[in-house]
């Protein structure tokens, strides 16, 4: 599920007019946290993952959290890098899904 809410989230800072980004943020971010804080990361961390998960689909579509006016996150290099990981194999699996 919150792969689903990154995913929305990202799509509505891109396409659709956001009065106030960061509230909007501070309003689900719990939920799109979630996943990350299972796994043991803290709350910072999992904020930061979030919200590269949420700045790479961006980037997929031609923006970015800079750009958006949204809040700005800092994480560590091992988390940023498992990350990417992820996301790369999800857009590998992309096209298959599209047939």
């Amino acid at each position: 599920m919150p792969g689903s809410m990154h995913n929305l989230f990202a799509y509505m800072l891109c396409f659709c007019e956001v009065g106030d980004p960061l509230s909007l943020w501070n309003r689900f971010k719990g939920n799109m946290t979630e996943d990350y804080s299972k796994e043991g990361l803290s709350v910072k961390e999992s904020e930061g993952n979030a919200l590269m998960r949420i700045d790479n689909i961006l980037h997929f579509l031609g923006r970015n959290l800079v750009n958006i006016n949204s809040p700005m996150y800092n994480v560590s290099p091992q988390n940023i890098i498992s990350e990417e990981r992820e996301l790369n194999d999800s857009e590998e699996n992309c096209p298959e899904s599209l047939n």
